[in-house]
């Protein structure tokens, strides 16, 4: 069928009896996946995430600084950071490719902004303001091109001292094994070129099994998860990755180079 939007289904191909092949249609703009079998003809098309970045007054002002604060993904289109937003509490959004760039950054259409809704802009975009100092999430909207805080109800989550990655994908699962992260943001762990193997990884507090998260997904799929308490395994396949993990939402992302 010509136009055909589904995202999955069989492969024609045009015959001397004049039988012809359509074309084949994406409905919305974005990043794909598109996966082709040539043994059954099939093919399928998969939506995925971008990587948002945060810069401003709490990870810093810098792309450096920025490059340790992705925005955890929610869908293709909507991501979000919780952390603790206090002093200035101002911030812009580079993606991926925009890196340092500030004529390319998203913000909001009036500088220094402290609505707890409005609407995402990216041409002369001035610094969005957290409401009110405390721990607050604010998520990002690329289809609706808005973005909304939401403040915790929990204003005193637990600190951790160590968060480390360990598993079978980075060493073994042995008491030092861990690949300890970076506080960078209040409650945001960050690790930077961590080499990984085939394998299975976790996260997990104090070299100990006693907190640890899991949820059982595998990168191979999507880049990004939510560990719970105790959760499985995450699979994890050859690479060097950037890691970030969120202790009070369990959020993580794994960004390979």
């Amino acid at each position: 069928i010509d136009g055909d939007d589904a995202l999955s289904g069989h492969l024609l191909t045009t015959t001397s009896k004049g039988e012809g092949a359509k074309a084949a249609k994406i409905a919305k703009a974005g990043d794909y996946i598109l996966k082709i079998n040539m043994m059954d003809y099939t093919y399928e098309i998969k939506a995925v995430a971008s990587e948002y970045y945060m810069v401003g007054n709490v990870p810093g002002w810098t792309a450096e600084a920025a490059k340790t604060a992705l925005f955890y993904p929610q869908s293709a289109k909507v991501f979000s950071y919780t952390t603790k937003f206090e002093g200035a509490r101002n911030l812009k959004i580079w993606g991926k490719d925009d890196l340092g760039t500030w004529a390319n950054a998203y913000g909001c259409a009036v500088d220094g902004d402290n609505s707890v809704s409005s609407s995402l802009v990216n041409s002369n975009a001035g610094a969005i303001v957290c409401p009110e100092e405390g721990f607050y999430t604010i998520t990002l909207d690329f289809s609706a091109m808005t973005y909304t805080w939401t403040k915790l109800d929990n204003q005193a989550p637990v600190e951790y001292n160590v968060i480390g990655i360990i598993g079978s994908g980075i060493g073994g699962w042995g008491d030092n094994d861990d690949v300890i992260m970076t506080q960078v943001t209040s409650h945001n762990w960050y690790a930077a070129n961590v080499n990984v193997v085939d394998g299975a990884v976790k996260f997990r507090v104090d070299h100990s099994w006693t907190t640890n998260w899991g949820d059982g997904g595998n990168i191979a799929d999507q880049y990004y998860g939510k560990g719970v308490s105790g959760g499985g395994d995450i699979s994890i396949q050859t690479g060097v990755y950037d890691v970030y993990f969120n202790d009070i939402t369990g959020e993580y992302a794994f960004v390979k180079h």
